[in-house]
């Protein structure tokens, strides 16, 4: 039986093969034919590769062993190894080592040589390529979420093994950390890896909705370790002040972990003490503040008092803040004070400069209910010569004249004092005669 199927058949003496092409046929069907083969030179490789025709014998050259095809891995070499059974061998590049190394994949052929026999060995060396897909993208994780593998139709030949040393082809990954699966395809050895980052986000990073009082700040705080923050606000920070009422969002994220959240911010509202913007009245008059209102507990004036309504002389703002169960309300008032009365100026008639401590400077007086502003006073002699002039007569004249005493008697003088009163601001002028005794 000759491998192509076909039955060849010898005769004694004749350098032919006859031939049966299909021996499952009957009579012509066969297909027989005469001298379908003939041998020249002792040895032919048309049919009978491995046979030989030595007188009346046919006999078998030793198996090569070269039918499967070899994988190349990328980087590696291959190394074949012939028995050293044949007369000789010669490779397809002509060498003749029995070891022989190959780092390309193709076709390759070997001839062998074995007792005046020949036979040519043709095989093939693959490139091996394998998938580098095997496992998704480096990935992030959030939260409960979770990745699953399956390679279960992956194109894997060979033995497999992940990093802990299973070699399942469903897995679910929860943690995060270096997941690689290796596999050793005849010989070839490959990795391939999957990179996983986790991250946890809170479930709530502000409050729920939420009432305050008007004038409240509300701090809402959403810090969480590695995020990034964008409020409704335009804000960028972890946290935000909030003092008007309305709604407000902010987005957490950590790569593409992301949290969403709103609060509803809504004020009690306010309460209205009733207190007039302004008031104008007289100095020292005094005047009713009323802050009642039925819905406050409690009163605190900056004057001081703590009903709802006060009696005051005070001038300037005065801010009466009330309290109820949840918040405290603001009102203000503004008190503008007159000078209503006319101003009242009080010149003595004499002092004793002499230097016995008592009596020694002469001032001026002036009433306590008109504002002061400044005063001066000139003093001349009998024969009308000014002897001293007084800018600021908070200071008094001491009855000298450059430096030197004054003789005793009676001087002029002539005192200006400017003040506001209920005539508004104007100079007083007064004359009076002034008796220096020493």
């Amino acid at each position: 039986m000759a491998p192509s199927g076909k039955i060849l058949l010898s005769r004694f003496g004749s350098p032919f093969l006859d031939a049966i092409s299909l021996p499952n046929s009957q009579g012509s069907g066969s297909s027989y034919k005469e001298e379908y083969l003939k041998f020249d030179s002792g040895f032919t490789t048309i049919d009978l590769p491995n046979l030989v025709l030595t007188g009346d014998q046919f006999q078998f050259i030793p198996d090569v062993d070269l039918y499967e095809p070899y994988s190349l891995c990328d980087g590696q070499i291959l190394q074949l190894e012939v028995p050293s059974c044949y007369d000789s061998i010669k490779w397809y590049d002509f060498s003749t080592e029995l070891i022989h190394t190959i780092t390309e994949p193709g076709e390759y052929w070997l001839d062998v040589f074995y007792d005046q026999c020949y036979y040519r060995q043709e095989f093939e060396i693959i490139d091996y390529v394998l998938s580098n897909d095997l496992l998704p993208q480096d990935s992030v994780i959030c939260n409960e979420e979770s990745i699953f593998i399956n390679l279960t139709d992956a194109p894997i030949q060979g033995d497999f093994t992940w990093e802990d040393g299973t070699d399942v082809l469903q897995r679910t990954i929860t943690e995060p950390g270096l997941y690689f699966v290796e596999i050793n395809d005849n010989g070839c050895l490959f990795r391939d890896s999957l990179f996983v980052q986790k991250y946890i986000l809170p479930d709530s990073v502000i409050p729920d909705d939420t009432m305050k009082c008007t004038e409240d700040i509300l701090f809402l705080g959403a810090a969480v370790f590695q995020a990034s923050y964008k409020w409704s606000t335009g804000e960028l920070t972890p946290s935000i002040q909030v003092k008007d009422e309305g709604l407000y969002s902010v987005t957490v994220s950590i790569d593409r972990c992301e949290l969403i959240e709103e609060i509803d911010v809504i004020s009690f509202g306010n309460i209205d003490l009733g207190l007039i913007d302004s008031l104008t009245i007289c100095k020292g008059e005094p005047f009713e503040l009323n802050g009642t209102n039925p819905f406050v507990n409690s009163y605190e004036w900056s004057t001081g008092d703590t009903g709802p309504v006060i009696s005051t002389t005070e001038g300037g703002e005065i801010v009466l803040t009330a309290y109820d169960d949840n918040c405290s309300y603001k009102d203000t008032t503004y008190i503008n004070q007159l000078l209503c009365t006319e101003a009242k100026v009080y010149l003595p008639n004499s002092f004793s400069p002499n230097g016995d401590g008592i009596n020694e400077i002469y001032h001026i007086f002036v009433s306590n209910d008109v504002e002061y502003l400044s005063s001066r006073m000139t003093v001349f002699s009998q024969n009308g010569n000014r002897i001293a002039e007084i800018e600021d007569m908070t200071q008094g004249w001491n009855g000298t004249m450059d430096g030197l005493r004054v003789p005793p008697g009676v001087y002029a003088a002539l005192v200006t004092v400017r003040v506001i009163d209920g005539q508004g601001e104007r100079d007083i002028h007064l004359p009076r005669d002034i008796l220096v005794v020493r």
